[in-house]
């Protein structure tokens, strides 16, 4: 999935660049795709970020996979606490 861009947003992006005559330049749609696969991939990022902070959090609260997602923020944060000390 990891190549996987928002249709919706590229579409937006490409009705933005300068045409000629119907046409644009190679080189301003290869820029567009380039800045849509950074932002997807941050995105990607962050979420694997995420996802590795609730997993040591399930570990550290005993539950199943994914479990940790149901508690309250309050008691997320005391949980956190605890895996940084």
């Amino acid at each position: 999935m990891g190549q996987l861009i928002d249709k919706t947003v590229l579409r937006k992006e490409l009705s933005k660049l300068p045409s000629e005559m119907g046409f644009v330049r190679k080189s301003d749609v290869m820029q567009t795709l380039g800045s849509q696969k950074c932002a997807y991939n941050i995105k990607e990022e962050k979420n694997k970020t995420l996802d590795e902070v609730l997993k040591a959090c399930d570990i550290e609260c005993g539950f199943y996979s994914g479990d940790v997602k149901n508690l309250t923020r309050h008691v997320l944060m005391r949980v956190l606490d605890g895996l940084r000390e």
